[in-house]
């Protein structure tokens, strides 16, 4: 399911960036854009809300369904120290790009240039259906990425490693 949302939102890109370069009048205001939309902002909101949770949720499924364990760093398949450069070059790069986003949205803010806000309000203007879908998917993938949680982190808090002043008899 992961994939499949991920090529949507690739066909998605693809479809907004021909439809922008193949538009023969501005999209948008250029001063600037549009708060307007043809469904409301909470719309926005819940489904990104709805989709976000869901994208858990069958993260979750997906770990339980088929028995995978999570494992620590340096054991199972998290042994071999490829992929552990693989997810760590992974977070780096997801951590850069956050980073070089703010900035430019720093930079912008301070010059008087289109701050990211307003591409997006430009987008949700020129193809609010488009916008939506976007959103949901984008929030989808975040929520498979970033919240998953299993039995094992529950069980986990009562069989964490002790530290050394822990170990200690009293």
């Amino acid at each position: 399911m992961f994939w499949a949302a991920a090529a949507g939102l690739a066909v998605l890109f693809a479809f907004a960036a021909w439809h922008l370069v193949s538009s023969h009048s501005p999209v948008c205001d250029a001063i600037f854009p549009a708060r307007r939309s043809g469904y409301p902002s909470s719309l926005f909101v819940f489904a990104g809300i709805a989709a976000f949770v869901l994208g858990s949720l069958t993260s979750q499924y997906q770990i339980q369904h088929h028995e995978r364990k999570q494992q620590e760093l340096g054991e199972g398949q998290w042994a071999n120290p490829s992929a552990v450069l693989a997810i760590n070059i992974g977070v780096a790069a997801f951590l850069f790009l956050t980073t070089l986003l703010m900035i430019y949205e720093a930079w912008t803010l301070g010059t008087g240039r289109w701050p990211i806000t307003y591409f997006v309000r430009c987008a949700n203007d020129a193809g609010p259906l488009i916008t939506l879908v976007g959103v949901v998917g984008f929030a989808f993938i975040i929520g498979r990425w970033m919240w998953v949680f299993t039995d094992a982190d529950s069980r986990r808090g009562s069989s964490r490693r002790r530290s050394p002043d822990e170990s200690k008899p009293s």
